[in-house]
């Protein structure tokens, strides 16, 4: 029985070679050429039971690897292995390779950061940044102290408060929303979806730019959302506690603000 043949019977070399790297065939015909001397290739795929042209594959690969040399004799060409420890000279290569792509790859990306840094700076990325605010005390304290930054984000997109909006909200806020009704520019626009409800009938063409689309019968909002400019504000008055929800994240909340325009758009 071959030397290769031998050995390839032993799973533990065959599995030494993998992980060093070689295939199968690979580690076949180096082992039948340390046995063998030197050889012919195509005495090689014989002894091996390759396909010669697979042989002259790997044979390329081996030398590439300084595994396999060639010897010239006459008109003939043959290969040797060369010794055992050109194994472990050959990790050794491939490891200062892999260090210098390394050093390549890591100066490139120095270069890349400098071009990617100003995207981040950019009005299509934000950071998102989330507040909570539970008791209706702190729901009011927000209403107050935060009403004037909704006011300049929006007045930096199309002016105008979309969503949806709990008729109990208006109940329970009003004074904060008459306060902040007569605090809004001439270009301000309200656009809100809410409930059938008696307040809202009673309001109906008495607040400036303010207009409410009433959802079907069917369809009730318990809780209140907003899209201001870059925030996206959300309350529930229905149980107690009250709480809040202020989230400052630009591409939410303008993809918010697309689906509520598109929605306003569909509905008469």
């Amino acid at each position: 029985m071959l030397l290769c043949q031998k050995h390839f019977n032993n799973m533990l070399l065959e599995d030494y070679f993998s992980k060093i790297g070689l295939s199968l065939k690979e580690a076949r015909v180096y082992l039948q050429l340390a046995e063998s001397g030197k050889s012919s290739a195509s005495n090689i795929a014989k002894l091996c039971n390759l396909k010669r042209p697979t042989t002259y594959s790997i044979l390329e690969t081996l030398e590439q690897k300084n595994l396999v040399s060639q010897l010239k004799e006459a008109d003939q060409t043959y290969y040797q292995a060369t010794e055992a420890s050109a194994i472990l000279k050959m990790l050794e290569s491939e490891e200062k390779a892999f260090q210098e792509k390394m050093q390549i790859k890591k100066a490139l990306a120095s270069e890349l950061i400098k071009e990617v840094e100003p995207f981040f700076k950019s009005t299509n990325y934000s950071i998102p940044k989330l507040k909570f605010y539970e008791g209706t005390s702190e729901v009011n304290k927000m209403l107050y102290e935060d009403c004037f930054n909704w006011q300049k984000s929006i007045a930096h997109y199309d002016n105008t408060w979309w969503g949806y909006q709990d008729h109990g909200f208006v109940e329970q806020y009003f004074d904060w929303l008459n306060y902040y009704w007569e605090l809004r520019t001439k270009d301000e626009q309200i656009k809100l979806f809410s409930n059938k409800s008696e307040i809202e009938s009673k309001l109906k063409g008495q607040i400036r730019n303010r207009t409410i689309k009433i959802v079907p019968d069917k369809s009730q909002f318990s809780s209140t959302i907003w899209i201001l400019g870059e925030y996206v504000i959300t309350i529930m008055s229905r149980q107690k506690p009250h709480y809040a929800f202020v989230l400052k994240d630009t591409v939410f909340a303008s993809n918010q603000r697309q689906m509520f325009q598109l929605l306003w758009m569909s509905r008469k």
